[in-house]
């Protein structure tokens, strides 16, 4: 089969499935926007798999072009629409791929082309969110928007030949609007092997600046991603207190927060006063967040915002103890706390696991064996690619799909 992804704004998620797909015996392309003056063709090299058994894929991407005016970014996408048709054309694709952003246009494509065409949408925006970005976001305005925004996507998501998601809620609300056609996919994980490559899809340059050598021996990391004026820069900040809490209960051990840094706090002055807190800021470079997973003891991720989580996803790929709060398990499969992850909602209980697991080397040693062994029966690149293929099976044959 010869596949072409739309890039939807999840380099995770988009370059991991293309990935899976080429390595087993797939053509696929990956149609982005950059900040070029004409069309570009080049490989983007990545490996997937899990931490320590990875394997090598050189993707091929189409760059179309973008310009900025007056600091904002102006898409010249639909510029470009006649250009993309004849290239799409001439590779003469089974199967278009794409996610909200450039849902018009692929579907232009795709009809001029009689191809069918996937919408990947990876989590209803806003609809079960809403809640919680009233309560601790106060973003009121998000009552009017977030309805607007599942009516666009249940309308496109009816005018797609198939609609897969990372995300169950998101299927069962597909569903109960009468949409059939939708399935819950498990994405695989990506890691670029390019310098810089992340930084480049988050068009963000400003990262982290710490070195090797200020990384403590022990650690216990975690992910938040502040960034004021964000709609969930509340809710994150929530998550940063948590933390703070957790570290002041275990002064001896090192907190390492990646996505932050004291300059995009609340209040700072909380802050620096904690020795063993850490807010080291952005970090893109792939090779620098392997490190920090490899030689923490665990990664605690105190999320609050329902719906699938690429922070979860990130530390099973490094085969880490993961320590989340219940929530997350309406989101995910197969977790079973004390096992595969452990849940807990209290900061104080989150201080007594991390110093156990400090103390037991072996039960430490046991659950990163069980996270591994989940993400290689939820997440691996070989399931991921099957998943896929039978729902392509059933778009192209008409069959019914086999669960």
């Amino acid at each position: 089969m010869r596949l072409i992804y739309f890039d939807f704004g999840e380099p995770r998620i988009v370059y991991g499935s293309a990935a899976s797909m080429l390595l087993k015996g797939h053509e696929v392309y990956i149609v982005k926007q950059n900040n070029i003056k004409s069309f570009k063709k080049y490989l983007m090299e990545v490996e997937v798999g899990i931490e320590g058994c990875t394997e090598k894929a050189q993707i091929p991407l189409i760059d179309v072009p973008i310009r900025f005016s007056g600091g904002k970014l102006i898409s010249e996408i639909y510029n470009y629409v006649p250009q993309l048709k004849e290239v799409i054309l001439s590779m003469n694709p089974d199967i278009l791929i794409v996610g909200s952003r450039h849902w018009i246009i692929a579907k232009k494509i795709a009809n001029h082309l009689n191809v069918p065409l996937i919408f990947w949408q990876t989590v209803v925006p806003g609809i079960f969110k809403l809640p919680v970005f009233i309560k601790y976001g106060q973003l009121y305005s998000r009552i009017f928007t977030a309805p607007l925004g599942f009516i666009y996507n249940l309308l496109v998501a009816q005018l797609s030949s198939y609609v897969i998601t990372n995300d169950m809620k998101t299927e069962q609300i597909f569903k109960s609007f009468g949409i059939s056609n939708v399935k819950t996919i498990w994405p695989t994980y990506t890691r670029f092997l390019k310098k810089g490559a992340y930084s480049e899809f988050m068009k963000d340059k400003e990262g982290s600046d710490i070195t090797s050598w200020e990384i403590p021996t022990d650690y216990v990391l975690s992910l938040i991603t502040l960034e004021k004026g964000s709609h969930s820069y509340k809710i994150e900040q929530r998550a940063l207190n948590f933390l703070k809490n957790v570290a002041i209960q275990v002064p001896n051990i090192d907190f390492i927060v990646i996505g932050a840094s004291l300059k995009d706090v609340e209040k700072p002055t909380e802050f620096e006063h904690l020795k063993n807190f850490k807010l080291i800021g952005r970090i893109y470079d792939d090779s620098q967040m392997a490190e920090l997973y490899r030689n923490a003891i665990c990664v605690l991720c105190p999320i609050y915002i329902p719906g699938f989580s690429n922070r979860l996803f990130e530390a099973f790929f490094y085969g880490k103890v993961v320590i989340s709060p219940y929530l997350v398990n309406e989101y995910y499969v197969g977790l079973q706390s004390g096992t595969n992850i452990i849940f807990t909602n209290d900061s104080i209980t989150a201080a007594k696991i991390i110093k156990n697991i400090m103390l037991k080397d072996y039960v430490k040693k046991r659950i990163e064996e069980e996270a591994r062994k989940y993400y290689l029966r939820n997440f691996s690149p070989k399931r991921h690619a099957e998943d896929l293929e039978q729902i392509i099976y059933h778009i192209v044959s008409g069959k019914d799909y086999v669960d």
